[in-house]
């Protein structure tokens, strides 16, 4: 057999389900993930500490909110709202969810800064939230966005939220600021200027 010095498991927020209160810590009483992605990464976190407690491996759970970041995939809120508002004709978009429903965002660098972190003081038996600063919502992200492209967009969203749906879901990182010396350091407005910049690199606008 290896020795595995430091084993990582990257989960999410969704494995809370919609929280009883919000910012959402470590140690939420956790309700039932509602979603098949939240159900498995709660599973291998489940594998995880048996493994941890039964077998000595070091591991340690980092729970990622909402990463964005260049070159991210559609199916994901930045890229997906950016993109509907650069293709929209009419400058009107329609958003997923109501217009109450928020999120925080952790840009890609300051979510490697953390993991390298986490590696360098080889942290372990530990779950940590890894998330941005603030609440925002997708509404106001929306905005935001279409003013740094400098396009004029209506945005439609519904009046009621699909049961499925998490409204709401922030973390609280007082855990990894304080245990990793970190916290985030590139704005929402910075972070999505980058993303908006790569976007356009890529479709040659």
């Amino acid at each position: 057999n290896r020795k595995i010095d430091l084993l990582l498991f990257s989960s999410t927020a969704y494995v809370y389900g919609e929280p009883l209160y919000l910012p959402v810590v470590e140690n939420h009483q956790q309700t039932y993930p509602n979603s098949p992605y939240g159900i498995s990464k709660s599973a291998c976190e489940s594998y995880c500490n048996y493994y941890r407690e039964k077998c000595g491996v070091p591991a340690t759970i980092m729970r990622f909110f909402n990463i964005y970041g260049p070159n991210q995939p559609l199916g994901l809120v930045v890229p997906d709202i950016l993109d509907k508002i650069m293709k929209s004709e009419d400058g009107k978009v329609k958003l997923r969810g109501t217009d109450a429903d928020s999120r925080d965002f952790l840009y890609v660098d300051d979510l490697a800064n953390a993991i390298s972190k986490i590696v360098q003081k080889r942290i372990t038996g530990e779950t940590i939230n890894l998330g941005g600063k603030g609440n925002v919502k997708i509404i106001d992200l929306a905005k935001k966005i279409a003013q740094i492209v400098g396009k004029d967009i209506t945005f439609e969203v519904k009046k009621q939220s699909e049961t499925s749906k998490i409204s709401n879901l922030h973390a609280d990182i007082s855990k990894a600021e304080k245990l990793l010396d970190w916290s985030p350091k590139t704005s929402l407005e910075e972070g999505l200027k980058k993303v908006v910049e790569s976007y356009k690199a890529k479709h040659k606008i």
